[in-house]
């Protein structure tokens, strides 16, 4: 994969964990990162709180609440799985095949 793209994926990651950590109120949170196509990153964390992550526009003088802008602004698309125990937030975007 792409260095862009190991960044970017690395970026969502930190994110989604920190939204995880903040509004979650699990103990642990499981992080995965998968290429479900050879042009295709997808990263997720799973966490056991059934409340779904809102986007929310704050001020530019707010201190927090822009993770889930990042992960919006910087991909192709996300969103969240609910599970029977918890939910998974996800984001997903496209990377160059071919080069290493």
């Amino acid at each position: 994969m792409d260095q862009d793209a190991a960044e970017t994926g690395t970026l969502l990651i930190s994110e989604i964990v920190t939204n995880a950590v903040r509004h979650g109120h699990s103990h642990s949170v499981r992080v995965i990162a998968e290429q479900p196509r050879p042009d295709r990153l997808r990263v997720a964390v799973v966490d056991k709180s059934c409340r779904v992550p809102e986007l929310h526009i704050v001020g530019p003088d707010a201190i927090g609440g822009r993770g889930l802008l990042l992960v919006d602004a910087l991909s192709d698309r996300w969103g969240t799985d609910l599970l029977p125990w918890g939910k998974r937030v996800w984001a997903e975007i496209a990377i160059k095949v071919g080069d290493r």
